[in-house]
Parts: structure tokens; sequence; C-alpha cells
């Protein structure tokens, strides 16, 4: 898969994000691991809220809402699990949290997510990690010397 870009098709991927939420036999595990996978394959940012799902590339504005289909429940449930996949333990609950989530691979991917999983409001932002600068290396790099 290649990355997203603003040339991109923005059709083709609002139809993949679709199939991403078709239930699957894995039940919730497998719509968390195919949605983890959509945002690293075609690097982009996810938006979760008010039962709709808005994506954009990472690094950019979101470009493009469609319906988020599924009950309430299962949107619930995902970001329970979502939390449960965290690898900053104290910093997440069940309810609401900021972390990261290691993807496997060669190289293992790192993606950021904040969430809110309350009976009044659930929220899931996914992103990939901002990328430093060889500035901002170096800076962080001479701060370490001093």
């Amino acid at each position: 898969m290649t990355p997203a870009s603003p040339s991109c098709d923005r059709l083709a991927i609002a139809e993949l994000l679709q199939k991403v939420f078709t239930p699957t036999p894995q039940g919730v595990v497998g719509l968390v691991e195919e949605l983890l996978e959509f945002c690293r394959d075609h690097q982009l940012h996810l938006k979760i809220q008010d039962n709709s799902c808005a994506v954009g590339p990472a690094g950019e504005a979101i470009w493009d809402t469609i319906a988020w289909p599924l009950p309430k429940s299962v949107l619930r449930a995902t970001l329970a699990r979502i939390a449960a996949l965290c690898v900053q333990p104290n910093a997440v609950t069940p309810y609401r949290g900021e972390g990261e989530v290691t993807l496997p691979g060669n190289p293992p991917t790192v993606l950021q997510v904040a969430f809110t999983n309350t009976p009044t409001e659930q929220r899931l932002d996914v992103r990939l990690p901002a990328v430093p600068t060889d500035d901002t290396a170096n800076h962080e790099h001479r701060s370490e010397e001093s």
C-alpha cells in the first residue's frame, strides 16, 4: 500500500475505510487491528467522534468524513481495546488517555493515540508520530551534551 497524499483518491480511501469497518470473525480485536494497520499503511490521521470518522494524510488537515457505521457499543469496545494496547499502562484508563501503540513489523510502527470512552463521549485520534527534522535532532543532541 502507498502513503496517502493530497493527490490520492479520496473516494478509494473512504471505500477502504468502510471495508475496515465491516465486521469480521475476529470481532473487536480484528477491527482494532485493521483500523491501526490502515492508519499505518496509508500514512493517515484518523479521528472518530460523534458517529463520524474523519480522515486525512498524516501531518495535514482532515479532508474527508464518513459515517461510523457500527453501533456505539462497538465503538466503546474498540476504544477499550486500544486502551489495553497502549504501552504506557499508567497513562491510560479504559475511559480516557493518550499513549502509544506499537504495531509489529520490520521495523515496528509506533502510533500515537488519544481517546475518550465515556457514556456521553467517544473519541479516538490516531496519528503517526512527527518525524524529527535534522535541526530538531541536532538541537536535542546538543541539549543532552550540556
